[in-house]
């Protein structure tokens, strides 16, 4: 008897943890599939993200082509308005207003050619003055009783010459009355004396001042 029981014990507990082992497979199969279904439906949740990034990224980009087409347009226009000949309608005051510079510009020019004229004639007169002293300067002798008593000074002259160069009249304004004959006679003796052609007018009155000195 004890030997039948023993064995139907043991028989017992062999179909207990065999039952039991088949549960806990079943149960770890169904964890298994669970787990397995679950990380499937977390890379389906990721890949939907990933689609909806895409047309975010196309609506960003169409407003850009939309600014280069207007730009474009504008490009156009400003290349049009460039290349349109501008013809602006003169009008008679316009006219007259260009037409005044003209008339400045000969005044101008006329002013200038006076200018000239002015100082060719300064230089012609000039260098005849000095033709006239350097001529009685020759012809001025130093009197004997300056020599004899040492006697120097300047002598201040006004003579008239006519426009032909001749002279006409002839006085001492200041100097030693030692001087006075022999500046006389020089200035005599050196003229007539021509000055250019179309220089003088009239009647020329000059004063000149002229020195004696011993050596």
């Amino acid at each position: 008897m004890n030997r039948y029981l023993f064995s139907f014990l043991i028989t017992l507990v062999l179909y207990i943890v065999l039952f039991g082992t088949y549960l806990y497979s079943k149960e770890s199969k169904n964890n298994i599939q669970q787990s397995i279904q679950k990380s499937n439906q977390i890379v389906k949740f990721r890949v939907i993200r990933k689609d909806t990034r895409k047309p975010k990224a196309l609506i960003k980009k169409v407003p850009k082509i939309v600014k280069k087409r207007k730009e474009t347009k504008i490009l156009k226009k400003l290349v049009t308005q460039k290349l349109k000949p501008q013809i602006k309608k003169t009008t008679i005051k316009e006219i007259k207003k260009e037409k005044i510079p003209q008339k400045k510009i000969v005044k101008n020019i006329t002013k200038q050619i006076d200018i000239h004229q002015i100082r060719k004639e300064k230089l012609l007169k000039e260098r005849y003055y000095t033709k006239i002293k350097e001529r009685i300067n020759r012809n001025k002798s130093y009197p004997r009783k300056a020599l004899k008593r040492g006697i120097e000074g300047d002598v201040k002259v006004e003579f008239k010459i006519s426009n032909t160069g001749k002279i006409i009249s002839s006085k001492v304004i200041q100097g030693k009355k030692v001087f006075h004959k022999s500046i006389k006679k020089a200035i005599n003796d050196s003229f007539p004396l021509l000055p250019p052609e179309g220089l003088f007018s009239q009647n020329i009155t000059l004063t000149l001042t002229l020195r004696y000195i011993l050596y």
